[in-house]
C-alpha cells in the first residue's frame, strides 16, 4: 500500500522557528547601541543607531534604503513622488504671490537637526 502524501517521521520533523521566543544578543552587545543613543541623545528617528542601520541596509542591497516604523509606511512612501509635491508646493507659493513671504528648503534629517536641537 502506498501513500501519496509525505510521510512524516520523528527523526525528519521540520526546524522549528522561534517568532516568539527570539535568540537576543548579550545585554554587552546592546549595551553598544544604547551607548551611542545616550552620547548623541537621541534615541529616534534620524540618530545613531537609525544611521547605522540606513547604512547597513544600503550597504547590504546596494540602493539607498530608509528605516520607517511599518511595512505600510514604507509602501505608502515609496509610492509618493516626493520631488513633484515639493515642485507643486514651489509653483503654488509663486502663484499666490507668496513667494516673498515663504522660504521652503528641503533638507535630510540630519541638515536639518542642528536646526531644532538649539531649541
Amino acid at each position: 500500500m502506498t501513500s501519496s502524501g509525505p510521510i512524516a517521521c520523528a527523526d525528519q520533523s521540520p526546524p522549528v522557528l522561534r517568532f516568539q521566543r527570539p535568540s537576543l544578543p548579550s545585554g554587552e552587545a546592546i549595551e553598544q547601541y544604547l551607548g551611542l543613543a545616550r552620547e548623541a541623545r537621541w534615541f529616534s528617528n534620524g540618530g545613531p543607531c537609525w544611521q547605522l542601520l540606513r547604512d547597513r541596509l544600503s550597504d547590504r542591497v546596494g540602493a539607498y534604503c530608509v528605516p520607517v516604523a511599518s511595512g505600510t509606511i514604507g509602501l505608502m512612501a515609496a509610492g509618493v513622488d516626493w520631488n513633484g509635491i515639493h515642485e507643486d508646493v514651489l509653483m503654488r507659493i509663486e502663484a499666490l504671490g507668496l513667494d516673498r513671504h515663504c522660504r521652503i528648503v528641503r533638507k535630510r534629517s540630519e541638515e536639518a537637526a542642528p536646526d531644532f536641537s538649539a531649541a
